[in-house]
């Protein structure tokens, strides 16, 4: 396999059924047969995404710009940029922005994320946290 390349700008966003702004980054749909897949995903100020689950991946989430926290399962973790947190696949995970600028995450899938499994465990979850 070669090394492959995208473009920040040619990875066009879109805005996912949990209400959150996605750009793929790394994808086997986009680029062939990659073991994993990359995206960023970007909250709104005072948004939060829906509470998902991605059965068939492990993901890390690395915060690049922005605050507020991720939940992880039962668990409730404090993020600002630089923080990475590991989310076990099958784990319900929600990004909620407290702050007054956009949240941006990384999110890296292995094995690359199936977007035909990842499934909203709850729409309405409120944003309760740490």
């Amino acid at each position: 396999m070669n090394a492959i390349k995208t473009a920040y700008d040619a990875a066009l966003p879109y805005t996912t059924s949990d209400r959150s702004l996605v750009r793929e980054l790394l994808h086997p749909e986009l680029h062939g047969e990659l073991p994993l897949s990359v995206s960023e995903v970007v909250v709104a100020p005072r948004e939060r995404t829906a509470l998902i689950a991605h059965p068939g991946s492990d993901h890390v989430c690395h915060v690049l710009e922005g605050k507020g926290f991720l939940r992880a399962g039962e668990s409730f973790y404090k993020v600002s940029p630089r923080d990475s947190v590991f989310v076990p696949r099958g784990t319900a995970v929600q990004v909620v922005n407290t702050g007054d600028c956009f949240l941006r995450v990384l999110k890296f899938f292995t094995p690359a994320q199936a977007h035909d499994e990842t499934r909203i465990v709850k729409e309405d979850d409120p944003p309760a946290g740490p």
